[in-house]
């Protein structure tokens, strides 16, 4: 397609394309310098806090003796440019270094102080977070990527009903909180309402050696991080989105004229909910119709996404913000959209711009191409390209949707293979949270019934022996093993359940040795760093013993 003129009214251009030229990406071209990018080896650098707990029941099994090799571990892994400050926290919480460069001297600086660890006192989790709030406020220079680790083996009472404001804390300062529930006596659900609320994720370390190996595989995510401030648009029909935005000014004609503004009822907000919206169930109020063109509507149903998502089914928009995205990874988005019925069917091509493909399972009678019924654009700051400081706005190309929509359908006609897969994430996704909230109500039963009956959906897809799906079943009937009684939930069980919840709602890699599907979301840059901790445990495995 026509490549786009956009320019930026901030700071720098949508893209330099060599000549001064300012022009879109197209999703073919994205995918062309992103292959490009694929081993970033002057990646942007991170401010890290590492928060450790440091309370008496940490002295227990070993725990900050591998706490100790896996923070040396993180310290050597991070480049010069990169800052790490350390906050210990037990009753209270105490600053161990400042944010400082890992270079030669802060590396020594760093490990020093990490060798000094000791245990005793409480679990103040809320403490440690303002703690940790306080030192990235106090920055006068933030890097690209910033975030909060937070690990803990104990139990802050205060937390919960306090974790949103804790986040909110961290969040305004452009960071994310990851957490990490060391053993099977931590808070899981605070650990994962933080995350929830600060677009971080919740890592369950069930065997304690697997300490070192989860840190690994969070900063090797964030080494790799390549776009940030995503948002997509959805817009029924087929204008281009470009000039919604105050930051780019496009050269295209002007959009079709803006529709009446939706009252408060027609808008919907979902922030951090796997369930779909709901708040396009209805069709569109009447007189009114979505990317009407030839006769057609089509209506805004539902989006189902755990992001921030904003739904105005009166005007058939949605906007959906992403949290950072590392290099290599996906996030799928479930649409569902209300088209009209066909009464006349028109001859196939009757629109020659048409992007349906072909075998739609028309065999015989006439076909219906439909114009753009849904137009997608996107987005980003792309953070893996940038230069001289500034992480430059990049737009795709608005991509439009068409169907073909035969008179007869042949009666073998299967969906999208990648549709069906997320349709099973989503109702892994959703039998979980279910299934805890069941347990929560002390109804093991029902949460039974719920994971057999999402087993049994998934069984029935077309899916179902494609080795993601296998994986979800496998996922699915752990969970169950996990919390199928009092007991076992309490022993680490709702901790297990909430690990797999966040690996599937987010779609990214958490505690890839605990879940099994793990490693279908982890990037390249995390699975090296998390081979790379293993080969290093080992062979500091066996000095130990020749000593």
């Amino acid at each position: 397609p026509g490549e786009e003129r956009l320019v930026s009214e901030n700071e720098d251009v949508v893209m330099d394309a060599g000549d001064g030229d300012a022009v879109s990406l197209s999703p073919e071209r994205l995918a062309e310098l992103a292959a490009s990018e694929a081993v970033l080896v002057d990646r942007v650098p991170m401010d890290v806090v590492c928060v450790l707990d440091t309370s008496g029941s940490m002295g227990n099994y070993r725990k900050m003796e591998l706490v100790k090799d896996t923070m040396r571990f993180v310290i050597t892994s991070l480049q010069p440019a990169d800052r790490l400050s350390l906050i210990g926290f037990s009753s209270n919480a105490k600053r161990l270094t400042r944010l400082t460069c890992m270079d030669e001297s802060g590396r020594k600086a760093a490990v020093a102080k990490v060798d000094t660890l000791r245990c005793g006192g409480g679990t103040n989790i809320s403490r440690a977070l303002q703690r940790a709030a306080h030192v990235l406020e106090q920055r006068r220079h933030r890097n690209a990527v910033s975030c909060v680790l937070l690990l803990t083996d104990g139990q802050d009472s205060g937390a919960l009903a306090n974790a949103r404001l804790l986040a909110a804390d961290v969040v305004a300062q452009g960071c994310a909180v990851h957490t990490f529930g060391f053993g099977h006596e931590h808070d899981a659900a605070v650990l994962t309402a933080l995350t929830d609320e600060s677009r971080g994720t919740f890592s369950y370390i069930e065997q304690l050696p697997a300490v070192r190996e989860a840190f690994a595989g969070c900063i090797g995510g964030l080494m790799s991080v390549a776009a940030q401030d995503i948002v997509i648009e959805l817009r029924c029909g087929g204008g281009s989105a470009a000039a919604t935005h105050a930051d780019v000014a496009t050269a295209a004609p002007p959009p079709p004229p803006t529709p009446p503004p939706p009252t408060p009822a027609d808008l919907a907000w979902a922030e951090g909910a796997s369930e779909p919206t709901g708040a396009g169930e209805a069709p569109a109020p009447p007189g009114r119709k979505h990317g009407t063109e030839g006769g057609w509507a089509c209506a805004l149903r539902e989006v189902t996404t755990s992001y921030e998502c904003m739904v105005d089914p009166a005007r058939g928009r949605a906007t959906i913000k992403l949290a950072d995205m590392y290099q290599g990874e996906l996030r799928h988005v479930m649409i569902k959209l209300l088209l009209p019925a066909v009464d006349e069917p028109t001859p196939r091509g009757a629109h020659s711009d048409s992007h349906a493909g072909a075998g739609s399972g028309a065999g015989a009678g006439a076909t219906v191409t439909s114009p753009p019924l849904l137009s997608v654009d996107a987005k980003f700051r792309w953070v893996a390209r940038r230069r001289e400081g500034t992480a430059r706005i990049y737009r795709l190309a608005t991509v439009p949707f068409r169907v073909e929509r035969p008179a007869v359908v042949a009666a073998e006609l299967e969906p999208h293979s990648e549709v069906d897969r997320q349709r099973n994430r989503i109702v892994a996704a959703e039998c979980v949270k279910r299934a805890l909230a069941s347990v929560d109500g002390g109804d093991f039963d029902e949460a039974m019934r719920l994971v057999d009956d999402a087993v049994a959906t998934i069984g029935a897809s077309t899916t179902a022996e494609h080795e993601f799906c296998v994986a979800l079943v496998a996922d699915l009937r752990n969970v169950a093993a996990r919390i199928g009684s009092r007991r076992a939930f309490v022993d680490g069980g709702r901790a297990y359940a909430l690990n797999v919840s966040s690996t599937h709602r987010l779609q990214r890699a958490n505690s890839i040795s605990l879940v099994g599907t793990a490693r279908f979301y982890a990037t390249p840059t995390a699975m090296n760093l998390i081979r790379s901790s293993s080969t290093t445990a080992t062979a500091t495995a066996a000095g130990a013993d020749a000593n």
